[in-house]
């Protein structure tokens, strides 16, 4: 990721949650400079536990558990789409509605795994 983020190949969010790989003091500091900011367990607090915390915690789960859960809230089944642009815009936007419902209930202090529900409440405003 730090030589992707030097060549520019790599596309920097507000956010960037990752293990203890990313948290050297390189790589937080060109995330920084490029308008990023790396999240790993080196810059959690020592002593005071915060939301920062909760989403650490969150984010240790397998990615596989992570991907499952979101194409069961999704009812994803298979890429209708072909073209590498497609199919990124197609997996990254499941993430963002998982990521947003996982956010409003967080915030709303309901649990936080419970997106499926979340999103089957919004379900009877689309068509079918």
């Amino acid at each position: 990721v730090a030589a992707a983020l030097k060549t520019g190949g790599f596309t920097i969010t507000d956010v960037i949650l990752g293990d203890e790989t990313f948290g050297s003091a390189s790589f937080t500091a060109a995330s920084a400079a490029a308008g990023g900011w790396v999240l790993t367990p080196k810059q959690l607090p020592k002593k005071r536990r915060s939301w920062k915390d909760d989403l650490f915690a969150y984010r240790k789960q397998t990615i596989e558990l992570l991907f499952q859960r979101m194409i069961q809230a999704c009812g994803l089944k298979d890429c209708p789409v072909q073209g590498l642009g497609r199919n990124g815009a197609f997996v990254l936007a499941p993430v963002w509605l998982y990521q947003l419902c996982w956010w409003s209930n967080y915030r709303a202090k309901k649990p936080v795994a419970r997106i499926k529900e979340f999103i089957d409440a919004a379900r009877w405003r689309i068509p079918a």
